[in-house]
């Protein structure tokens, strides 16, 4: 893969699974390897004390339009372990005609030859977490997973680790030693994953191959390969069958199936489908289940929402060792989502107590159909709140519940708390939302274009800056100084954009002099009565927060260093109600203040809307008309974590949800649904 040099950039893809990415495309990346024992080897990057029988399996899997010469660059590793030692070791040959090495005092791994290895002992099928080790001359860096997700990899560090790095001719050695602890046993499976980057002279960008594809290994440990740790004198079968569905003009593809030894359940690959819905694998002999590791038929993503597919399904067989064993084809079904428990109008029209149960079954039925592991939800009635709930879990792996004090990742609902910050400074005359935003701060990236002169508040906080979402890969990214042109200029069309909110929040602090943090709070948070939201997080608070999901696979990321106005609150839905409750209130600021911000300034056309309504964006908010009367609403979309929030305030009704997974905007969805517009509204989607 061409990467640039920018580790601002490629260290986020690589390591940190930066939430501004596209979604994943699978878990397991079905990249299968078998480890054998080994003794009597130093790590001193020399190869003639692993001796024969040891595969070289090919390091080729390359994310570029051009892969590279084989010649020029090209990558096999070979797996060992040591049972006494409960130690791995990893071999990899890279061969490259250029041996580059990083100059500075503290090397990064993307700007030389380097190699990093990822490691899941665990193995966890519902998504352990690992670690990353990266080497390179000079170079020794290891990440690991925070306790809240994985508090057993969370224990890492180079004592368990040992990497000898040699050159021979046009041949570079990473030779590693990483002790597992009692997670290496014979018999099972661990995850493993490379990525071997190579810099050459005078080159700004670096070819990186990998041996399974997809990005984000360190983070998404499910995206990993599989190796089998197995005795020497183990013989292999081989387990061949194919994957069909049910029903009739199923579209969806499933592209890996899981394969689990019955005996010893530990053992455990994912195998790739083919186009045709076939797979095959080699695996020692004896009982398997062949299922799918998915119950969505969508989970990380698509142009249609997911189906729920009976995990139920699955099909056993026997391999015996050195045969060939054909399973029955696994035969796949999905349930339709549960409809039926959508009212003939809004579950807010005629609200009382008695309607608890029902909303209770409502919100629980679908989460479990679009296994959402963890939901924080709050509806006001009459301007209080009459409803509050935590269901499922905070992290899929420790099981650990949902509390009431939860925090969730509350994404772009920070856009509209920010915009109400700064409808507070506007009516205190400390900010003119009809100024020229360069007059009180540049954004010298981009200078160059001259209509962004024009740029002002109300057309950031309407979405009409003409900058792009995220123009420099995510908050903070246009501190590397690239140069961008508008997309159009100021003012003239409707393009949604974090970037334009996180430059007003520059802005911000320029005029008022303090930082984000205090702005936010004394503009928001205090006059609205928020105390368990924050922009960014300390270590205690940390401890109270969700870990992220793809589908049902914990993931983890770097929480915001920084504040970012435009996307790193956190919050959980009784509080945020708190937030709806004052503008259903009219508090913080005077009624004129209020028509402006809820009157449309931009009205989207049907391709830019996803709504059946007609859309408006206000300042700082969306607006559309319900049964109840007209909505002001925002959604949050930071990949592993999906929410929603709306207000009706001429009704007094409002609602948040928040989730950690990625497929919770469709929960959030349905139970907005239910809310507002009942079974009709459901009917005509």
């Amino acid at each position: 893969m061409r990467l640039k040099t920018s580790t601002s950039c490629v260290f986020l893809i690589l390591a940190s699974g930066a939430w501004w990415l596209s979604s994943p495309a699978h878990a397991n990346n079905g990249a299968i390897a078998i480890a054998y024992p080994i003794d009597g080897v130093l790590i001193d990057g020399k190869l003639d004390d692993w001796g024969d029988g040891h595969t070289a399996w090919p390091i080729a899997e390359v994310a570029a339009e051009d892969a590279p010469e084989a010649a020029d660059f090209s990558a096999v590793f070979r797996v060992a372990y040591s049972l006494p030692e409960r130690a791995l070791y990893v071999m990899v040959e890279v061969t490259d005609d250029f041996d580059v090495q990083h100059a500075a005092d503290e090397p990064e791994w993307d700007q030389q030859d380097s190699h990093l290895l990822y490691v899941d002992a665990q193995h966890v099928p519902r998504g352990s977490g690992g670690v990353l080790y990266m080497a390179g001359k000079g170079l020794r860096e290891l990440i690991s997973p925070p306790a809240a997700w994985d508090p057993a990899n969370a224990r890492a560090s180079w004592d368990d680790a040992k990497v000898a790095i040699a050159r021979h001719g046009q041949k570079t050695v990473y030779e590693w030693r990483v002790e597992l602890g009692e997670d290496l046993e014979p018999g099972r499976s661990i995850g493993l994953d490379h990525l071997v980057n190579d810099r050459d002279p005078e080159d700004e960008d670096n070819t990186a191959v990998l041996w399974g594809e997809g990005f984000g290994k360190s983070t998404r440990t499910w995206r990993l390969g599989d190796v089998l740790l197995l005795e020497r004198d183990t013989a292999l079968g081989r387990l061949e069958g194919s994957v069909a569905w049910q029903q009739e003009g199923e579209e969806a593809r499933l592209d890996h199936v899981r394969i689990t030894r019955i005996e010893q359940p530990q053992l455990w690959v994912q195998a790739e489908v083919d186009d045709e819905g076939r797979y095959a694998v080699e695996l020692p002999g004896g009982e398997y289940r062949v299922s799918s590791p998915y119950r969505l038929t969508h989970p990380f993503g698509g142009d249609e929402p997911p189906r729920r597919i009976d995990d139920a399904a699955g099909v056993s067989v026997t391999l015996s060792a050195e045969g060939v064993a054909q399973a029955e084809p696994l035969v796949l079904r999905t349930f339709e989502r549960p409809d039926y428990l959508f009212g003939e109008q809004g579950a807010f029209a005629g609200f009382d107590a008695s309607r608890i149960p029902e909303i209770d079954a409502f919100v629980e039925a679908f989460r479990r159909y679009y296994e959402v592991p963890g939901i924080s939800v709050a509806l006001v009635h009459g301007g209080k709140v009459v409803y509050h709930r935590t269901l499922g879990v905070k992290n899929q792996l420790t099981r650990q519940p949902v509390a009431a004090d939860t925090m969730f990742e509350a994404a772009s609902i920070t856009k509209p708390t920010f915009g109400f910050a700064v409808m507070r400074l506007a009516e205190r005359g400390a900010i003119d939302l009809d100024a020229p935003l360069h007059q009180s701060l540049a954004f010298p990236n981009i200078e160059g274009d001259e209509r962004y002169r024009k740029m002002t508040a109300r057309h950031v906080l309407s979405h009409r800056s003409g900058l792009p979402n995220w123009a420099w890969g995510g908050p903070g990214g246009w501190r590397r100084g690239d140069e961008l042109e508008l997309r159009f200029e100021p003012g003239s069309a409707y393009g949604y954009s974090g970037e334009g909110f996180n430059y007003l929040g520059r802005v911000v602090e320029e005029i008022t002099g303090k930082t984000l943090e205090q702005v936010l709070r004394e503009e928001a948070l205090e006059p609205m009565g928020l105390t368990n939201t924050f922009f960014a997080l300390d270590e205690k608070q940390e401890e109270t927060a969700s870990i992220g999901h793809w589908h049902t696979f914990p993931s983890w990321k770097r929480r915001a260093t920084e504040i970012s106005v435009a996307s790193s609150m956190h919050t959980e839905a009784r509080d945020y109600a708190n937030f709806a409750i004052g503008l259903i209130q009219g508090a913080g600021l005077k009624p004129e203040s209020y028509a402006e911000m809820f009157r449309p300034h931009t009205t989207l056309t049907k391709e830019e809307r996803d709504t059946e309504e007609e859309q408006h964006v206000g300042l700082g908010f969306f607006l559309r008309d319900t049964p109840f009367g007209p909505l002001v609403e925002h959604g949050g979309n930071n990949g592993d974590f999906r929410c929603k929030f709306g207000a009706v305030p001429e009704a007094g009704l409002a609602y948040a949800i928040f989730t950690n997974n990625n497929v919770g905007g469709y929960l959030a969805d349905a139970v907005e649904q239910y809310l507002l517009f009942g079974r009709r509204e459901a009917q005509a989607e």
